[in-house]
């Protein structure tokens, strides 16, 4: 479990193309989303365990831009307990959106650099965090992670979803005595206005 984390932070790492000073908006300005806290759930597939596990939370907000324009879709997380690390992928429709940035990162030993962004241009941003202290971190419900940045390519009044996705790279969560924990999620919403 946490061996795949290790060996996915230096290949992400390595490989990643990240882009923190891209360009903002055709205004200038970015619009930040907002995160729905009862945004229907979903689970990764496949778990047969599901119901002894406890779980990790993230939510991802929705944001209304206009056409030219950057949206800031806000990730926050809640069950954040003694976590060691964590991997997920974001997919997202890449004719609808470009990514720029990701910004607001808020953990230690967490930044634009922990994200992999070799095939955004396919839709693609995938990334990983482990505590440098490997001790565990503890954070409150609701905790904004970062907050994930694409330029808006939709014509007025069209919508496109960023979701999570178990792949490329998995959703995994560890915590401090190596138990896994269940990975529960409510996807992103960019509407063209």
């Amino acid at each position: 479990m946490m061996k795949s984390l290790i060996v996915f932070l230096f290949l992400a790492l390595a490989t990643a193309g990240c882009n923190p000073g891209g360009p903002v908006s055709a205004t200038g300005d970015a619009v930040i989303g907002k995160v729905d806290p009862d945004g229907k759930l979903r689970q990764e597939k496949g778990d047969d365990d599901a119901a002894k596990k406890k779980s990790f939370i993230v939510r991802m907000g929705g944001a209304d831009a206009g056409r030219g324009d950057t949206a800031c879709l806000p990730v926050e997380a809640t069950g954040f307990n003694n976590i060691v690390g964590f991997q997920f992928t974001m997919r997202f429709d890449s004719a609808a959106l470009q990514f720029q940035r990701v910004q607001a990162v808020n953990l230690p030993g967490y930044s634009p650099s922990n994200f992999g962004s070799r095939f955004a241009e396919r839709g693609y941003l995938s990334t990983l965090w482990s505590d440098p202290t490997l001790n565990g971190q503890t954070r409150p419900a609701n905790t904004k992670l970062f907050e994930v940045c694409f330029l808006n390519l939709m014509k007025k009044g069209e919508e496109t979803d960023v979701k999570f996705q178990d792949g490329p790279t998995t959703f995994e969560v560890i915590q401090a005595d190596m138990s896994e924990l269940r990975f529960l999620y409510a996807n992103g919403t960019v509407r063209s206005r």
